[in-house]
């Protein structure tokens, strides 16, 4: 069903068989009714005059449909207003308040276009790949695969499962790479303690120190 409402009286140009206003439409030549091009395929007759519905019979109403593509609108879902052809062609693909539905496979669960990226970035039904052993599973299978992924194991310092050939240099204290382990700052005045990561970007911010530097006298 359509989530807009006509500016006045429009069912003059509606579809005789969906009620809806179209951007192509078809005319009988035989009673003049108009039809959709979505609906002409799926009728075995015309409603009024029941002349079969081919190509000799129907024909595109160039008129009505240039007519149409004016016509004022507004969104029943929000509070855009424009053009006919604007709702149909830009709006109703851009709309945050329309229902979608889930991307993906075997997911039917349907919100808001403004939700559903929340909803699809944690789907259970959503195909990832771990990322130490390339296995493909389902989202929500993730965290239990890891836990006998034969590729990976969890640093007990940060918590975060990690490559297992690397999880030594990962945890090493004086080259690893684990956010958990904090290092204190070399300069006796300053009582900043943070990562490898943290450190360098403290050097060169809170003591100007640049990042040569930081590579032959600090990190080193």
């Amino acid at each position: 069903m359509a989530h807009y409402e006509t500016l006045g009286d429009c069912s003059d140009y509606e579809c005789l068989v969906c009620s809806e206003l179209r951007l192509v439409v078809m005319t009988c030549l035989k009673c003049s009714i108009l039809l959709c091009s979505e609906c002409l395929p799926s009728v075995s007759c015309c409603p009024q005059c029941k002349a079969a519905p081919t190509l000799e019979v129907f024909a595109t109403n160039n008129f009505v449909s240039k007519h149409i593509k004016t016509i004022k609108v507004e969104c029943s879902l929000c509070s855009w207003s424009g053009d006919f052809s604007d709702f149909t062609q830009v709006h109703t693909v851009n709309c945050t308040e329309v229902l979608i539905k889930c991307k993906h496979k075997d997911c039917t669960y349907k919100c808001k276009r403004s939700e559903i990226s929340n909803h699809q970035d944690s789907c259970q039904h959503y195909i990832v790949r771990c990322k130490f052993c390339d296995t493909k599973l389902h989202f929500n299978e993730l965290q239990e695969h890891q836990q006998s992924c034969e590729e990976c194991q969890l640093c007990a310092l940060c918590q975060e499962f990690q490559l297992r050939s690397t999880i030594k240099l990962h945890e090493n204290p004086n080259i690893g790479w684990c956010t958990a382990i904090k290092l204190a700052c070399i300069y006796s005045d300053c009582n900043y303690e943070g990562s490898h990561q943290t450190l360098a970007s403290h050097y060169q911010s809170e003591h100007n120190v640049g990042l040569d530097e930081i590579v032959r006298t600090v990190l080193i």
